[in-house]
């Protein structure tokens, strides 16, 4: 599922095709509401390759975090992929294609949140 207009630099021109809307899937794509926490489990503590040019970086999946969801409002439990990288790999927020998850990879917009002394966080956040 194709998530960012192409307007949004993720790391690669990326073009939608005339007559498509982003936001929808197109016949034969995953759908990110079929995504559960359970689906990112297994892989935290791996390394995720991140599509980016001029070649992919590697990310680790440090955890993920369950959501209360809201009552009459969330149509599936709200969750949180945190990502740790080294200082170096800086991602801008953005969507990437991350290699991880059931059926992966899936187009996951990531936000830097504030780094610690040795490391890059960033969050998905899937509601």
């Amino acid at each position: 599922m194709s998530f960012c207009p192409e307007t949004v630099w993720t790391g690669f021109p990326r073009r939608i095709p005339p007559g498509r809307i982003a936001a929808i899937p197109q016949e034969g794509e995953s759908d990110d509401m079929e995504l559960k926490p359970e689906d990112f489990e297994p892989w935290v503590g791996r390394k995720v390759r991140v599509s980016t040019l001029p070649e992919p970086v590697e990310i680790t999946l440090a955890q993920v975090f369950r959501r209360s969801p809201l009552r009459g409002i969330d149509v599936r439990t709200p969750f949180s992929l945190f990502f740790e990288s080294p200082l170096d790999v800086y991602l801008i927020d953005a969507a990437y294609d991350l290699d991880c998850g059931r059926g992966g990879p899936h187009s996951i917009l990531i936000t830097q949140i504030q780094p610690l002394q040795d490391r890059r966080i960033y969050e998905a956040v899937f509601s």
